[in-house]
């Protein structure tokens, strides 16, 4: 049709769908590219919404200046929204600095969603909120710091009826600090038979969590099993998960007498964070004990 406009709504739910239930980010990309382009035109949507989900399908196409300047949209437009809503500028927020490693950028977003909760306690959250909270915990551990002892409360205060997506939030910085995470109820939330709102997929669309643990404690059959997965994302336009596969694949080369990895794809696209992270190990239980090279 040549007036798209009425559609804008649709279509950028669309790209939802593409993003979500099809694990398509070039088309759930294009979807919302179209509608933030009919917004200009005067088409009216649920833009705060709308640019939650274009933060994580940018994160995951493998473009974080875009990423970055959707989530700061969503932060200029939030301040007049409700609680819930400000709890999704800042999770986008977090998770384009958890893909770069600004761990003080996290750190201070986690504290804001901290003040958020606490000031609004009759408010319901989501994992975009909570996932920033886990994210804070990786920076801790990261930096040989205990995360916050709040951490495991406040997730599950925001996510009280998702255990499954709770133990996906918290697998990683479980991991990281040598403990034994709950990986067969995170694993629950990354699953097609899973309630779509239970997932932790729909944010985490690449399985980092998942593969990531798997890579510090030096799983490498387990990690070398997700690989597939992660090439057919990359094979629908998803160019984080690519340069991530190269990456996985790198690190279980160094394991089997290899090179040292250089994870030069990621951190061409400006992933360091992911890149920092794959670098790690965890070699005794309850501590971390080498950082990254």
């Amino acid at each position: 049709m040549a007036d798209k406009r009425p559609f804008g709504d649709a279509l950028w739910r669309l790209g939802l769908v593409h993003l979500v239930a099809n694990n398509d980010c070039a088309h759930a990309l294009a979807m919302f590219d179209l509608a933030f382009d009919l917004a200009q035109q005067g088409a009216r949507f649920n833009e705060p919404e709308a640019l939650a989900w274009h933060v994580v399908a940018l994160f995951h196409v493998g473009d974080l200046a875009r990423a970055e300047a959707s989530a700061d949209r969503l932060l200029e437009v939030s301040v007049t929204k409700a609680a819930h809503t400000r709890q999704h500028a800042l999770g986008t927020k977090a998770l384009v600095r958890f893909g770069r490693g600004d761990w003080s950028g996290v750190q201070a977003i986690s504290d804001e969603i901290r003040a958020l909760v606490e000031e609004n306690p009759d408010a319901s959250w989501c994992l975009m909120g909570a996932n920033a909270v886990g994210y804070d915990a990786i920076g801790d551990l990261l930096r040989t710091r205990a995360p916050s002892a709040d951490a495991g409360p406040l997730v599950e205060r925001m996510l009280p009826e998702a255990p499954a997506t709770r133990a996906a939030v918290l697998l990683l910085p479980f991991v990281l600090a040598g403990a034994n995470g709950q990986e067969d109820e995170a694993r629950r939330s990354y699953a097609r038979e899973t309630l779509v709102w239970e997932r932790e997929s729909t944010w985490d669309v690449a399985g980092v969590n998942l593969v990531l643990a798997q890579v510090v404690a030096e799983r490498w059959s387990e990690a070398e099993a997700e690989l597939p997965r992660i090439d057919r994302l990359a094979e629908k336009g998803a160019g984080f998960a690519a340069a991530l596969a190269t990456a996985i694949r790198e690190e279980i080369a160094e394991a089997r007498g290899g090179p040292q990895p250089k994870h030069e794809h990621l951190r061409r696209l400006g992933y360091d964070g992911i890149s920092e992270l794959l670098s790690f190990r965890v070699r005794e239980s309850g501590r971390v004990i080498a950082g990254a090279r």
